[in-house]
């Protein structure tokens, strides 16, 4: 009999996100806003399979040092090629800026470059602070790692024909998360192969959710033998029809089409050759550990 006592492990990771940005924009005269971006616009801590929308929000100061008040509106426009919040070593995720009030109505919608002006009011020798709000939705596949992009804010006083610009940082961290279990048992199962002949097989499945592709880390503690006292019986095992030597520790890749909603990947155990082996019962234990990358 062959037991397996298989785990499903996941790793975490954190990085932190790039300090703010703060800028100064200057308008017709006597309407000069200085634009402040109040410390870091950041996500921490990303998990894809959490399910739900993450939000932030994008903290600025707008301060008039002015005589006069000074009216006019706040957009934000994608003039850095900022479609997506980006990763350095590839891989991309969606995100929207939204008003600090409501989360249904849209400021920037990067992909379609589509922007809707904030009204706003800075009176003379003041400030005031907005907090639009930046969503990455949940759910989205990736690697992990620090993603970010850089939005230009344009403030055009009332009457003046001229915007005035700035930019605001945005950024996610995305952790590696990974889930497994075997399919009908939970995180640890037993195989059991009954009689063993030469050539008897068995398969398990083994079904894994991740924000990526997967490493799958495989050790046996008999190091591919089932064992009955000293008496020993070898085995071989496959991990989605690719051969496992058991005989040391290995690791795998595992391509997962679909890593958010998941997939079963056959694991199978061939017994080999024997003769002689007395009657009782063998086993070993096998350890997975799954780490998205």
């Amino acid at each position: 009999m062959l037991h397996h006592r298989l785990l499903g492990r996941v790793g975490l990771a954190l990085a932190l996100a790039a300090p703010g940005t703060a800028f100064a924009t200057t308008g017709n005269a006597g309407c000069t806003v200085n634009i402040e971006q109040l410390g870091d616009t950041h996500v921490a801590g990303y998990n894809a399979l959490m399910g739900g929308d993450y939000l932030e929000p994008i903290r600025m100061r707008l301060a008039n040092p002015g005589q006069d008040g000074c009216t006019g509106t706040l957009r934000f426009r994608n003039m850095f090629g900022a479609a997506r919040l980006k990763r350095a070593g590839g891989g991309t995720l969606a995100y929207l800026v939204v008003d600090q009030q409501s989360r249904t109505a849209v400021l920037f919608d990067p992909v379609t470059s589509t922007s809707n002006p904030i009204t706003v009011s800075v009176p003379a020798h003041g400030a005031i602070e907005l907090q639009p709000r930046l969503i990455v939705p949940g759910g989205q596949p990736g690697h992990s790692g620090y993603y970010s992009a850089s939005l230009e804010v344009d403030f055009r006083p009332t009457g003046s024909l001229f915007d005035q610009a700035g930019t605001v940082s945005l950024s996610a961290d995305v952790v590696p998360s990974a889930e497994a279990n075997f399919v009908g048992y939970g995180r640890d199962a037993t195989l059991d192969l009954g009689e063993l002949t030469p050539g008897k097989a068995g398969t398990i499945g083994l079904q894994i959710r991740a924000s990526t592709d997967v490493d799958v880390e495989i050790s046996s503690q008999r190091r591919g033998m089932l064992a009955n006292g000293a008496t020993r019986i070898p085995y071989g095992m496959s991990v989605g029809g690719v051969p496992v030597d058991l005989s040391a520790k290995q690791t795998i890749e595992v391509a997962l089409t679909n890593p958010i909603k998941g997939q079963t990947t056959p694991v199978g155990v061939t017994v080999g050759n024997f003769s002689d082996a007395p009657v009782g019962r063998y086993s070993d234990v096998v350890t997975f550990r799954i780490s998205a990358r």
